[in-house]
């Protein structure tokens, strides 16, 4: 009966596909770069990560702005001063840089000597920017109608961190618009369904309301419902100059926020809004795609929903750290005996590049093993390589969520030392290893910061933010399940597979 009703067939390797022709970018370091850049304590350590751990990869993995940097733009002069400015703001004129920066981009856009820009010009949507500059002005003293005041008043954003601007200017655009939310959301709600040519009894009115659900949930609240109550509330006080209406939105965008640091959040939202809204409308419009744990690692490179959310959690969580000091006494190197050479002698010669990556690999792989789903990462350098064959001494921060986890951990990678034969891998080189002695300074602390970040200023992030909300606020002003199986059939035909895919079932 089992073979009657089920069969297999064989799947294409599951190779996540190029994103961006032309490029080496994956998803993960969309979300290392981001990660590392929201973390940050402050917006100028924001732009200190971008100079370090953003650009120069993104220079590699990314021809054309390669280009762009040798002909165009050498970012390098404009980092230098970023830098400086991290090490020590007060001493820095973010005036003045902000007119040289400013400058750089008109140059870059309209041409070098021209200073000329585009005037805003009147739409539909005018009353929107009035408002954004009304906001503007009252928290920040900037007309964003009027240039000249962005420069002389940018150094109160710098020692500030990039989630509590956006949280105290995304609340104060919510409280505006709160009784359009209101009236849309939850007054007129089935007008608001009716309104998008949608029957509120059909399976596309289901999809809408489960969207309004896993939105409120996002929130912080159970239900739209329990959403409208709360809105309801706040909106019938008087006399507090707004208060408890800040208080309110600042509480739900600071909810949302937690859904990129929270994986059983993000898994649970991810997963219902695959079940109950994704793939709903594509059973509506006939399309035969099921988002399987396959696909999902074909676009992302991660399998399955809450590989993603893992992610997501370690590269915006600020992590603890502890550094260790491994000595790793190599043999030989795919069977072959190492011998030492003085160029190891020199860290920017290629061999001890290559060594290093060799080394840090094979060590990384066996601490990840040994030490278990604690440790949420692990950088690592090599100090210096010695005769006898070849013997690293590495230096590795060892990150966790708590102190305690990392300080812990750094303890346990120390108590892996062993004078034992050891065989070790990494992207198919096996080092056989004489002796493994490791040493400890637990206690650095300090939160590490994601490696391989590669792409987005902190600019463009808030930019993106906040161009995300003016959407929202323009819609609403126009209008005035747990863990979900893992065991999911494979779309047929899904865009971007190397071949078609059947539907099967297990």
């Amino acid at each position: 009966m089992e073979n009657a009703v089920t069969y297999e067939i064989d799947l294409p390797d599951p190779v996540p596909v190029q994103i961006i022709y032309g490029t080496t970018l994956t998803v993960g370091f969309f979300l290392n770069a981001v990660g590392g850049i929201w973390q940050q304590d402050r917006l100028i350590d924001s732009l200190a990560f971008v100079c370090t751990d953003v650009l120069p990869e993104l220079e590699s993995m990314v021809p054309d702005f390669k280009s762009l940097v040798k002909d165009s733009w050498d970012y390098k002069p404009v980092c230098g001063r970023i830098r400086d400015a991290a090490s020590n703001l007060e001493a820095f004129d973010a005036t003045e840089f902000c007119k040289d920066v400013t400058k750089i981009v008109d140059d870059l856009i309209y041409g070098p000597g021209t200073g000329e820009r585009v005037r805003r010009q009147a739409d539909p949507y005018m009353d929107i920017l009035d408002i954004i500059a009304n906001i503007t002005k009252e928290l920040y003293n900037i007309d964003i109608n009027d240039l000249s005041t962005i420069c002389p008043n940018i150094a109160q954003f710098l020692d500030r961190s990039i989630p509590d601007i956006i949280s105290e200017f995304g609340a104060k655009l919510m409280v505006v618009y709160l009784p359009n939310i209101d009236g849309m959301l939850c007054q007129d709600w089935d007008q608001t369904i009716r309104s998008l040519g949608i029957d509120s009894t059909s399976a596309l009115g289901d999809v809408v309301q489960n969207a309004a659900r896993i939105a409120s949930q996002a929130a912080g609240y159970e239900s739209r419902q329990a959403l409208c109550q709360e809105i309801t509330r706040v909106l019938a006080i008087t006399g507090d100059d707004n208060e408890e209406r800040q208080t309110f939105a600042k509480n739900i965008i600071e909810s949302s926020f937690e859904i990129y640091t929270n994986n059983d959040r993000c898994s649970m939202y991810f997963n219902d809004a695959i079940d109950d809204i994704i793939e709903p409308i594509f059973e509506i419009q006939n399309l035969q795609i099921k988002i399987s744990d396959y696909t999902i690692y074909r676009y992302t490179g991660y399998m399955g929903v809450e590989e993603v959310c893992e992610a997501l959690e370690t590269d915006f969580t600020k992590l603890s750290t502890s550094t260790v000091t491994m000595t790793l006494t190599g043999e030989r190197l795919n069977g072959e005996l190492l011998v030492f050479t003085d160029d190891l002698k020199n860290q920017a010669s290629p061999r001890f590049k290559k060594l290093e990556t060799l080394y840090c690999g094979v060590i990384g792989n066996h601490l990840r093993r040994e030490l278990g789903s604690d440790l949420r990462g692990m950088d690592c350098v090599a100090t210096s390589f010695s005769p006898g064959s070849i013997i690293a001494e590495l230096e590795i921060e060892i990150h966790a969520y708590t102190q305690d986890d990392a300080d812990s951990l750094a303890e346990d990678a120390v108590d892996l030392s062993t004078s034992g034969t050891l065989v070790l891998s990494s992207d198919g080189e096996t080092l056989t290893v004489s002796s493994l002695q490791g040493s400890g300074s637990a206690g650095q602390g300090g939160g590490g910061l994601a490696t391989g970040a590669i792409i987005g200023i902190v600019i463009a992030v808030v930019v993106v933010l906040v161009v995300v909300l003016i959407i929202i606020a323009v819609v609403v002003h126009s209008k005035g399940k747990g863990t979900r199986d893992t065991e999911r059939g494979v779309g047929l035909k899904n865009p971007g597979f190397s071949k078609d895919e059947h539907q099967y079932k297990k």
